[in-house]
């Protein structure tokens, strides 16, 4: 895992240039995805996805900024909606 704008140069690094007028989006899930049309697309694709597995494991680890989960919990409390307000909000989005 790491900043999502060194994603290009990540998988340049491991020989996977995205072209220039391609969606990076796309091009990185046509390179980690298996192709179930043949046998032999099965195997290349999974083989490819297991160097890159490789490769990730040698990696060293990326600090994330979501390590710390900052910002993301609430406050926990034991206060649950009342049975109206859970009758009423279902109601509401049955009628939506």
């Amino acid at each position: 895992f790491g900043p999502a704008k060194q994603t290009l140069e990540y998988f340049k690094k491991n020989n996977y240039h995205c072209p220039v007028q391609e969606n990076p989006a796309d091009y990185f899930l046509d390179i980690i995805s298996i192709d179930f049309s043949s046998r032999t697309r099965k195997a290349l694709t999974t083989a490819k996805i297991d160097k890159l597995v490789a490769y990730w494991e040698k990696e060293p680890e990326i600090e994330s900024p979501w390590d710390d989960h900052t910002g993301l919990q609430s406050e926990e409390t034991n206060e649950k909606a009342s049975w109206f307000s859970q009758v009423f909000w279902v109601m509401h989005r049955e009628t939506i």
